[in-house]
C-alpha cells in the first residue's frame, strides 16, 4: 500500500551566495576600476573610479569581510576563484585586470586598521572624500559643533499670517581653511631577485605595514598642531584698538589673530553673552549682538564671560599643568568641567595621553571599577583604550610629539580638521591611447578615507611596485575644544 503524504513542500531560500561568486563580483568591478578608459576629463575618470570603490567596498563589506571561507583562501586561491566565476559569467577581462585583484582586496583588507592603530583618526573631525583635489590647493571646511535651533511664533505679522520660524539660538560653527599641502605615497617595491627568492605573496605581507606607515604620516600632521598657541581658547586673551558702532554687529580692532568664531567677548558698548559669530578679516570681525554705543580706542576682553580661568586663581593659564606622578582620575573631571564652562559639546570629547600618563591613569584606584569591567570588555586590555571616564574617552598615544612639554591633549571632535582627497590620475595626462605599464585603482574604507593605489611593473629594471597615494591637509578647528597638557 503506498500512503500519499501531503503538505507544502519545504520552503527554499538562498542564504548566501558562493565564496566564488562573491570574489568573481568585486573581481569584476576592480577591474573596471583599474582599466577604465579616459574620455571627458581626468575629473570624471576620477569620480567613475570612486563610484566603482564605493560599490567594491560594499561587496567586501556586506559579503567577503568576516567570512571564514573567503579569509581562508590564499590570494592565490582568491584570484583562481575570480578569474573562474568571471569565465564562466562570460565577463571579458579587459586586459587581464583581474591581476589587480591581489594588491587591492589585500589594501581593502588593510586600510580600516589603520584606525584601529591610530583611533585619533576616527575621533577628530575628518573630511575624506573620494573626489579628486588639486595639489597645494586650499578648500573650505564647515564645522557644526552644534545647530541651530529655531522657535515658531504663532503671532500674525502686518500681512495678517504668521511670522513662523525665527531663531532662538545660534549655531556654533567653525569654518576652517584647509590646505592640501601633502601629496603623499607609501612604495611597497620589490626587484626580481627578492620576489624569485621565496614562494611567499610579499606584497600581501608589507601592505599592512605600508597602511601603518601612512596612518602614522596623519597622525604626525594632525599632532604637530596641537601646540598651546593654536589651542589658546582658555588663555584670556584681549583685542586691543577696538571700535564699535551703534546699532551694528560689525568690529574693527588692531588685530584678529586671537580671536575665533563662537568666542565670548566683552567691552564697553557691547551687551553680556555676546560672542564672535565670523572673521571677516585680520582687522574685523562680526559679533552675535549690536553694540549698544559707538566707540573707539577700546579693548576687548576675550574668553570673558563663560570661558574659565582654569588652574591659577587671578591668572590666565592656556595649558593643563600636571606631574605624571600626580595624574589621576580627579584630572579628567576638572578638564571636563572646563570643557563644560566653555559650552564644548558633551559628547564626543577624547584626550591623548603618553604612556607615562596613560599608565598612572590605569593605576588610579579609583578605576579598579572599570578595569574589572576588562573580564567582559577585553578591548580595555587589547585596544590600548579605557572606558569613557568624566565624559571623556581616554587613548594611550605613544607617538604624541613631547614639544612644548606636551603630554597629552584633550580635544572635542571638531577641535582639529583632517582633510583628503584624490590626486589627479596622472597615467591619463598624454590621453587614453597613450600605453600605460600598469594600472590605479581607486580603493574606499569604511568611514570614506580613499587612496589611489597605483601598481605596475618595470620589466627593464626588473622590479615591482604598489603604491597607495593620496592628498592631506591638517587645520586647527574650533579651538574652544582642544586643551594642552603640560608637565609643567
Amino acid at each position: 500500500m503506498i500512503t500519499q503524504i501531503s503538505g507544502k513542500p519545504p520552503e527554499i531560500s538562498v542564504v548566501r551566495e558562493s565564496a566564488n561568486r562573491i570574489v568573481g563580483a568585486y573581481a569584476a568591478v576592480v577591474a573596471r576600476n583599474s582599466q577604465l578608459p579616459y574620455q571627458k576629463g581626468m575629473y570624471e575618470v576620477l569620480m567613475a573610479k570612486s563610484e566603482l570603490a564605493r560599490e567594491a567596498l560594499a561587496i567586501f563589506t556586506s559579503d567577503m569581510d568576516g567570512d571564514k571561507v573567503i579569509e581562508s583562501m590564499s590570494m592565490s586561491d582568491v584570484c583562481r576563484a575570480a578569474t573562474a566565476a568571471l569565465k564562466a559569467a562570460d565577463y571579458v577581462d579587459p586586459a587581464g585586470a583581474v591581476g589587480t585583484l591581489s594588491g587591492t582586496l589585500v589594501l581593502q583588507k588593510s586600510l580600516p586598521l589603520m584606525m584601529f592603530d591610530f583611533p585619533i583618526l576616527g575621533s577628530i573631525f575628518s573630511d575624506f572624500s573620494d573626489e579628486p583635489g588639486l595639489f597645494n590647493q586650499t578648500q573650505t571646511t564647515r564645522i557644526v559643533t552644534t545647530p541651530a535651533v529655531e522657535e515658531y511664533d504663532t503671532t500674525l505679522g502686518s500681512d495678517g499670517r504668521p511670522n513662523g520660524w525665527d531663531l532662538a539660538s545660534l549655531p556654533q560653527t567653525v569654518d576652517v581653511s584647509v590646505k592640501l599641502d601633502s601629496y603623499v605615497g607609501v612604495p611597497i617595491v620589490f626587484g626580481q631577485s627578492s620576489i624569485g627568492a621565496t614562494l611567499r605573496n610579499m606584497f600581501e605581507e608589507n601592505v599592512p605595514k605600508a597602511t601603518y606607515a601612512l596612518g602614522k604620516y596623519l597622525v604626525a600632521k594632525l599632532t604637530a598642531l596641537f601646540t598651546p598657541a593654536n589651542y589658546n581658547a582658555y588663555a584670556g586673551n584681549s583685542a586691543t584698538g577696538g571700535a564699535t558702532t551703534e546699532g551694528s554687529e560689525n568690529i574693527t580692532v588692531t588685530s584678529t589673530a586671537a580671536m575665533y568664531p563662537g568666542q565670548a567677548i566683552s567691552g564697553v558698548g557691547l551687551p553680556s553673552n555676546t560672542f564672535v559669530a565670523s572673521i571677516q578679516s585680520s582687522t574685523a570681525a562680526t559679533l552675535t549682538q549690536e553694540a549698544t554705543a559707538s566707540n573707539a580706542g577700546l579693548t576687548f576682553t576675550l574668553n570673558g564671560a563663560g570661558v574659565p580661568n582654569p588652574l591659577t586663581a587671578g591668572a590666565a593659564a592656556g595649558t593643563y599643568v600636571q606631574a605624571a606622578n600626580a595624574f589621576t582620575f580627579q584630572d579628567l573631571g576638572q578638564i571636563s568641567a572646563l570643557f563644560d564652562q566653555n559650552e564644548v559639546p558633551f559628547q564626543q570629547r577624547s584626550i591623548l595621553l603618553n604612556s607615562a600618563f596613560y599608565s598612572r591613569l590605569t593605576a588610579d584606584p579609583t578605576l579598579a571599577a572599570s578595569i574589572f569591567a576588562a573580564i567582559t570588555n577585553p578591548g580595555i586590555i587589547t585596544d590600548r583604550q579605557l572606558p569613557r571616564l568624566q565624559s571623556i574617552l581616554p587613548f594611550n598615544a605613544p607617538w604624541l610629539p613631547s614639544t612644548n612639554n606636551l603630554t597629552g591633549f584633550a580635544y572635542h571632535r571638531a577641535a582639529a580638521v583632517l582633510k583628503t582627497r584624490l590626486p589627479g590620475d596622472f597615467t591619463r595626462a598624454l590621453g587614453r591611447d597613450v600605453p600605460i605599464p600598469g594600472s590605479t585603482t581607486v580603493v574606499t574604507a569604511p568611514g570614506g578615507f580613499s587612496v589611489l593605489n597605483v601598481q605596475y611593473v618595470d620589466l627593464k629594471r626588473g622590479y615591482a611596485e604598489a603604491r597607495p597615494e593620496v592628498m592631506v591637509g591638517a587645520a586647527v578647528g574650533d579651538r574652544r575644544g582642544g586643551l594642552c597638557l603640560c608637565s609643567q
